[in-house]
């Protein structure tokens, strides 16, 4: 559940609008890895693609299942 109290800061933002689309334009089958690479051809280096993805993470905005990202 997304947290009110942790907006996202503007790399989170555009982090989670790319992988939101990318999710929906796949009936919801991303995997985790494929949420790295995608937000590594946007621009983020490795290490970012994988910070920002754990800050969505502890912020409610994406969970992971089974290496398998969801939105909230």
């Amino acid at each position: 559940m997304r947290n009110p109290e942790t907006p996202l800061s503007e790399l989170e933002r555009e982090a989670f609008d790319h992988v939101e689309r990318l999710v929906s334009s796949t009936a919801g089958d991303v995997t985790y890895g494929e949420a790295v690479s995608a937000l590594e051809a946007r621009e983020f280096r490795l290490n970012e693609a994988r910070d920002v993805l754990e800050q969505l993470e502890m912020k409610g905005y994406i969970y992971v299942v089974d290496g398998v990202v969801r939105v909230t």
